[in-house]
């Protein structure tokens, strides 16, 4: 027997699991040096709505689904978007709320495509929703069952000089539910835009548009940044209509990144190893690092499906 394509074939075989979750690839966002590009940014609690009655609703991803649908039209929210920024409980205080590990560098603004975004898969059962600034593309309650291939039809007219682009995925397979937030700054639009605000860093973390691969340790960017011009914020509240939802974003020069509403700080880094989940970015070896948390373990966590 052959030993070694034995064990690569094992290898192949285990890459679904390992590769269970999503980061945005068209159009293609900046992120953070040395975080993980498809790692989860926060959670929400999934007794939101009290306690899932699987009599009710049945078990697994298809009971949460009906469980979901049946509750969000009477949340009180009409948008994903302002439910999730109201009541997720991020991984750690310094991640940005509505970005994640995506930042803004001016240099690097992305060309909105024509007539369909792709996302690296819809890994887990859940919803998602589509943004240009203020107008909102597309939402659907199971995103892994319609757009099983990560292709997801937009207008593009819709983000005609707009800022930047985000998307909100809910996956509903563990408890609490994982958050994904990605922003992708757009060609044409400008951080003095629509919803955006000018921000003031202490450092500036270095870049990346690296392609995504899996790995397991979430870890975060910076947040907490301090506004020098006005605008509306994003923090929703129950009775936010979509229409009328601003957003924030963040105003830099073409040398310098930073998140929406957030002061980023060095970037620590974190090197990929053999059972890591995540795709972890490499930090350019001018730039200061300071080594980060201890990182949480997906496959470890005792209270996910």
């Amino acid at each position: 027997m052959n030993v070694f394509a034995t064990t690569s074939a094992l290898l192949l075989a285990s890459l679904p699991a390992v590769l269970a979750h999503g980061n945005i690839v068209d159009p293609a966002a900046v992120w953070t040096a040395g975080y993980a590009m498809n790692g989860y940014i926060s959670e929400v609690n999934n007794t939101i709505w009290g306690e899932q009655d699987g009599s009710v609703y049945g078990y697994g991803g298809e009971g949460t689904i009906k469980y979901f649908k049946a509750n969000y039209p009477d949340s009180g929210y009409t948008t994903l978007k302002d439910l999730i920024l109201a009541n997720q409980d991020m991984y750690e205080d310094t991640i940005d709320k509505q970005c994640g590990y995506t930042i803004l560098d001016e240099a690097k603004r992305a060309d909105m495509p024509a007539t369909e975004i792709t996302f690296s898969g819809f890994t887990h059962p859940g919803p998602c929703e589509l943004w240009c600034d203020d107008n909102k593309l597309a939402f659907d309650y199971d995103c892994q069952t319609t757009y099983a291939s990560g292709k997801v039809p937009v207008d593009a007219s819709k983000c005609s000089g707009a800022n930047r682009f985000r998307i909100f995925w809910l996956a509903l397979h563990s408890a609490p539910w994982q958050v994904y937030t990605n922003c992708v700054y757009l060609t044409g639009g400008t951080a003095s835009g629509s919803n955006s605000t000018s921000t003031t860093t202490t450092t500036t973390p270095t870049p990346t548009t690296a392609t995504p691969v899996a790995d397991d340790a979430d870890a975060d960017s910076a947040s907490a940044a301090t506004s020098t011009t006005s605008s509306a914020d994003d923090e929703p509240t129950a009775s936010t209509d979509s229409s009328a939802t601003t957003d924030s974003s963040v105003s830099t020069d073409a040398s310098a990144s930073a998140t929406d509403d957030e002061t980023v700080t060095d970037a620590p880094v974190t090197s990929a190893s053999g059972s890591d989940e995540y795709a972890i970015t490499d930090v350019p070896a001018a730039t200061a690092a300071s080594t980060p948390s201890p990182t949480k373990k997906c496959t470890v966590k005792t209270r996910r499906a």
